[in-house]
């Protein structure tokens, strides 16, 4: 396989990493904003925070 061809291949893999990784990070921003509005519940309802 020639140089230009490895590149490109590499190139459209990491593209596919980012992609994903920016996905994590906008399901991790999702998830922080849901875990907060449940703690501001726990917290109006007087309840601890962890219960299992």
């Amino acid at each position: 396989m020639d140089k230009r061809l490895c590149n490109e291949k590499l190139k459209n893999y990491r593209d596919e990493i980012d992609r994903i990784d920016n996905e994590i990070l906008r399901l991790l921003n999702e998830r922080a904003k849901i875990a907060k509005a449940v703690g501001d519940v726990k917290k109006e309802c007087n309840l601890p925070i962890f219960n299992p």
